[in-house]
């Protein structure tokens, strides 16, 4: 009778998973693990967005290397490791670039008259 209650689709019985957590009361809402896998409980804004590597190497129109010989000197953006592939968030992309600009004005400043 059980296995009949999983497998049973009319109109009157929404879902028998939701029956069975409803009566655990345990689950009002998905898991948290679980949230994120159809982007229930996500928004842009709560993680941004990413790029990897090559996408930013591409935008700069400069090479792989070029990122990684700034990384190494500690003048890249920060990045992240997903297994081997690094990742950035734009939003520190973003500010990464703005500090290059400020750098570069403060630089070229005390040249001005």
């Amino acid at each position: 009778m059980f296995g009949s209650r999983l497998l049973d689709t009319s109109p009157d019985r929404s879902s028998a998973l939701s029956d069975l957590l409803e009566v655990s009361g345990r689950y009002a809402a998905p898991p948290a693990h679980l949230r994120y896998m159809d982007g229930v409980g996500t928004s842009e804004s709560e993680h941004g967005n990413y790029v990897s590597l090559a996408e930013l190497a591409a935008q700069l129109k400069v090479s792989v290397q070029t990122i990684y010989d700034l990384r190494s000197k500690g003048r890249g953006p920060r990045g992240f490791r997903v297994g081997t592939q690094l990742r950035f968030r734009e939003s520190e992309i973003d500010a990464w670039v703005q500090r290059m600009e400020l750098a570069d004005e403060r630089r070229h400043a005390g040249g001005a008259s």
